[in-house]
């Protein structure tokens, strides 16, 4: 997949619930994109069996996907993986200070 920048911010809203803003720069240029949240530090090769679904993106609208309390003050990776080729697109490091 061509790179598309994603900026990426966490949000707590007004009913204490915390929440990822996704928004692509450009069209995401994959099909079926599904984005995971996957525990620990390294960068997964495949998706693993652990990883949470947060919800799917595509074009370049902003998507708001709500942060499990689970998840929260984590640290983790941003799965970004396609259906429709059945692999990881990219991932991305995420810090547990960005979920709390």
């Amino acid at each position: 997949m061509a790179r598309v920048p994603i900026a990426a911010e966490t949000l707590r809203l007004t009913d204490g619930s915390l929440v990822l803003d996704l928004t692509p720069q450009k069209p995401v240029p994959a099909a079926d994109v599904l984005v995971y949240w996957d525990a620990g530090s390294a960068t997964p090769e495949a998706l693993g069996e652990a990883a949470v679904l947060l919800g799917s993106l595509a074009g370049d609208a902003r998507r708001r996907f709500p942060i499990p309390a689970a998840l929260q003050g984590q640290s983790g990776q941003l799965v970004f993986y396609s259906q429709a080729q059945a692999q990881v697109i990219t991932a991305v490091p995420f810090a547990a200070e960005m979920t709390q």
